[in-house]
């Protein structure tokens, strides 16, 4: 999932983060499922396909990455202290949203999560796609160094890939992209801060 932020500047709005495990699709979904009866003839932003579109693009994810034609079974929603996140409604919301479809879907706290012969599991249950919205993009703490094994295999697919971060999310992509010449109207004068800036 991803999603673009925008500061809105006069007639153009300008790009100013990436994200590949966007927050908020899901809340907005429920908003606008509630802006339909209450707002009558208000034009609001189609929904009629929503679920089904969120339910194809994790099982092509499984698919492409994985090389499995056996489809998306399990799927493990992932964080840090995850039941404190900000959003953790709309985590519930996604696996609502799965679980339709009968994906048997778990939100757990990474620490919880068990890595057995770079497989993932969550109580025994192979997990085949980890749903990941913990902001340790490239598991450099202590305590997700153990997703590293994960990525060797195919066994269990992680979204997003420290990969996909790096190539569509990373905020030094932003310094590159804001000096071509034809994107100065869409992404603003972006740099690194340095102690010398």
């Amino acid at each position: 999932l991803s999603s673009y932020d925008f500061h809105l500047e006069g007639n153009n709005p300008k790009l100013i983060e990436i994200n590949t495990n966007a927050g908020g699709i899901f809340l907005n979904f429920k908003l606008l499922q509630l802006a339909k009866p209450c707002c009558g003839n208000t034009k609001v932003q189609g929904i009629s396909d929503f679920e089904e579109k969120i339910v194809r693009m994790f099982k092509d994810e499984f698919s492409k990455k994985s090389g499995q034609k056996t489809g998306l079974k399990t799927v493990a929603i992932m964080d840090e202290n995850i039941q404190e996140q900000f959003l953790y409604p709309e985590i519930l919301i996604c696996k609502e949203i799965l679980e339709k479809d009968n994906i048997q879907t778990f939100v757990v706290d990474s620490k919880d999560v068990e890595i057995k012969n770079k497989i993932a599991y969550y109580n025994d249950v192979k997990i085949d796609l980890i749903y990941n919205r913990n902001t340790d993009f490239y598991f450099k703490k202590e305590e997700n160094k153990k997703f590293l094994e994960v990525l060797e295999s195919s066994q269990t697919v992680i979204s997003p890939s420290p990969q996909d971060h790096l190539i569509f999310a990373d905020k030094k992509n932003l310094v590159l992209m804001s000096q071509n010449e034809n994107l100065k109207n869409i992404i603003p004068l972006t740099l690194l801060v340095t102690k010398e800036n």
